[in-house]
């Protein structure tokens, strides 16, 4: 039933249909494939979590469906504390997991910090969002939450969530009151940047019923439309030629920094972040990759198909080399460098790439992403020379899930992050 060399920790769910406890997810070593980690189906209530010597900590609740009525007993071989779940210490929490591994933090993660949200929902709430649509696809709409001043010359950052290239949404469900992204909005927001954060096109997904068929390089146009939206509508239905540009920042947490990452790196993408720099609206001073997986070398085995199906191999028009490969932001910096050998900072410029900020938590997962983000910074040293455009800052105390939910929870160490993003653009606005 249970792989006790896993260093997994599997939530349990209560499948009501079935009236039976639901152990765990396809492709984790556990009993039972029914509901995938990330989507939360309400209609399957999270009992708890399943660590890997067996024993079970259990959410303080009973489960009610019109058929039954299960309870939890919390006394029975609890892995923590109730007093480690409360919203206080929630940047404790996450540091007691027993692995890194993605797919099995979301969840404790997202449970530790949503008491915290709940009880800041009212601060969180006082910053508005206005939805726009930024192209034709249904999928292509964003929200803005504007600085507290409204003024016309604040900063503006982008940002795209994570998802593993199948999921994910501007606002996450499953969180009361719409809290997840809207926490983030107002966090920047409040410190003076008006955030946009966008809906992209997702890799389809059968089993958790998401996606919009996204095949590379869905995701760099996505993040093109968004700038040319930003550009030409928001800022260009204002009329006023007498402010300067403003100043724009992207940001790509997980599989949005992948997307960014191609918008950035992408010959498609050239001539658009050219006629940025000489914009008289907006332009383009920095993008933050906030723990992306650069390359896929060290993938998980379960996200293969996902992997292949937003890169098929139909992309890279050889069998000498992977889609995947060829056209991960590692690759796309490998053929950058492939394509000239020597590149100094004034050619750099000349891509239109702006600076970047490297950011990757001390619990991120070596593997998917501390390796890879090595690999790629190793690459960038060959081809722009070392700390050329780039700098790396490493995240005290946070997971690769956390650091977007920490903001707006008042935690000081797990808002450092976002305030370390505030700092940095102070310093490359115009």
């Amino acid at each position: 039933m249970f792989n006790r060399k896993s260093k997994v920790l599997a939530p349990i769910f209560v499948n009501i249909k079935k009236r039976r406890l639901v152990f765990g997810l396809r492709g984790f070593g556990i009993l039972d494939a029914a509901y995938p980690p990330m989507s939360m189906p309400s209609k399957c209530p999270l009992l708890g979590f399943l660590a890997p010597d067996g024993t079970m900590w259990t959410t303080p609740h009973i489960i009610q469906a019109p058929t039954f009525t299960l309870k939890v007993p919390l006394q029975q071989r609890q892995l923590f504390r109730q007093s480690d779940l409360s919203a206080d210490h929630a940047m404790d929490t996450i540091t007691k997991f027993p692995s890194t591994a993605i797919a099995s933090i979301f969840i404790p993660t997202v449970e530790a910090f949503k008491p915290l949200l709940v009880a800041n929902k009212s601060e969180i709430l006082s910053i508005p969002s206005t939805t726009y649509s930024y192209g034709q696809h249904k999928r292509q709409q964003l929200d803005v939450y504007e600085e507290c001043t409204h003024s016309k010359s604040s900063p503006i950052i982008i940002f795209f969530y994570g998802g593993g290239l199948n999921r994910g949404d501007k606002i996450v469900p499953h969180i009361p009151s719409s809290l997840v992204y809207h926490n983030l909005g107002a966090f920047f927001a409040k410190r003076g940047v008006t955030t946009i954060v966008a809906d992209y096109r997702r890799v389809t997904d059968v089993a958790l019923g998401t996606g919009e068929d996204a095949v590379f390089p869905s995701g760099g146009e996505d993040v093109r439309a968004v700038l040319e939206w930003l550009e030409s509508t928001y800022l260009g239905s204002s009329n006023n030629n007498t402010q300067k540009p403003r100043d724009v920042f992207l940001m790509g947490n997980s599989a949005g920094g992948v997307h960014v990452s191609t918008y950035l790196l992408d010959p498609r993408f050239d001539n658009q972040r050219r006629a940025l720099q000489g914009s008289k609206l907006c332009s383009l001073r920095g993008a933050v990759l906030l723990s992306v997986p650069l390359d896929f070398k060290e993938s998980a085995p379960e996200r293969s198909e996902i992997l292949h199906a937003y890169w098929p191999q139909n992309l890279s028009g050889t069998d000498q080399q992977s889609s995947l490969d060829l056209f991960c932001p590692t690759g796309l910096l490998r053929t950058r460098k492939a394509r000239k050998e020597s590149m100094d900072i004034s050619q750099f410029a000349d891509l239109g790439i702006p600076k970047i900020l490297v950011m990757l938590g001390k619990l991120d997962p070596d593997d998917e992403i501390i390796d890879p983000n090595k690999r790629f910074l190793s690459l960038w040293e060959e081809c722009f020379g070392s700390g050329q455009g780039i700098e790396v800052v490493w995240v005290e105390g946070h997971n690769h899930i956390s650091p977007p939910f920490a903001l707006m929870t008042g935690d000081k160490q797990g808002e450092d992050w976002g305030e370390h993003v505030v700092e940095w653009m102070k310093t490359l606005q115009s």
